[in-house]
């Protein structure tokens, strides 16, 4: 198995309800170097649980996060594969560099749950 779908299957998650409304949740975290990542996602039927993600950047190598964008399309990827959110978008920053991906399912939208967000 090679470390990219071995550092995705260790991501914890749970199910969501079936019945409950679209909620945007953001989670945040620091790792190597003094990278901070924020991560924002409208869940379909995964989440991830408290302490999760923290869990889960300790599993990204420390060679990934030369550059701010590479970081932040490892995480996309790895979180993308393993919640399948319905919406979701990455920030990593460190000093004055930052990069800001974002992705959604085909045909979702919900401008008024995406307005609510606070912007790059």
């Amino acid at each position: 198995m090679d470390a990219r779908v071995a550092r995705q299957e260790a991501i914890r998650i749970i199910a969501t309800a079936s019945s409950r409304p679209e909620v945007m949740l953001r989670i945040k975290g620091e790792f190597h170097l003094n990278h901070r990542v924020c991560v924002r996602y409208v869940p379909d039927r995964y989440l991830l649980p408290k302490g999760a993600f923290q869990e889960y950047l300790a599993t990204v190598p420390e060679e990934i996060w030369q550059e701010v964008s590479d970081a932040a399309f490892v995480i996309m990827d790895d979180l993308n594969n393993q919640l399948v959110p319905k919406w979701i978008q990455v920030t990593v920053e460190l000093d004055s560099d930052a990069a800001l991906i974002e992705d959604r399912q085909p045909q979702w939208q919900n401008a008024p749950l995406l307005s609510r967000q606070v912007f790059f």
